[in-house]
């Protein structure tokens, strides 16, 4: 059985439309927001037989949270976006990433 350790560094960018653009009546300027990030993931990959491979994986990973861009003259409420970037880190932006990959 052969076993390979490695490791990888990855920047991260993402483009994702913002949680119920419709929710705030109109009164957000983007429907669009950017997310950018790094991480750093490690693990090891063994063969199986002579085609199958199983790779668990384990690392970190730290992503920007939402950010929302309100018209002129709306008082955006502090706390609200607070609770969106607390959300964000308990669910998408999960700092922890676990993988097991398949190949044949």
């Amino acid at each position: 059985m052969l076993k390979v350790f490695f490791g990888q560094a990855k920047l991260i960018y993402g483009n994702l439309t913002t949680l119920d653009y419709e929710l705030y009546g109109g009164n957000l300027e983007n429907k669009r927001w950017s997310t950018y990030g790094f991480g750093f993931i490690c693990g090891y990959k063994f063969l199986l037989g002579e085609l199958f491979t199983i790779g668990p994986l384990t690392g970190v990973r730290f992503l920007s949270p939402p950010v929302y861009r309100y018209k002129t003259g709306i008082d955006a409420d502090y706390y609200v976006n607070i609770g969106e970037g607390i959300g964000w880190y308990f669910f998408t932006g999960f700092p922890l990433e676990f993988q097991l990959k398949f190949g044949f």
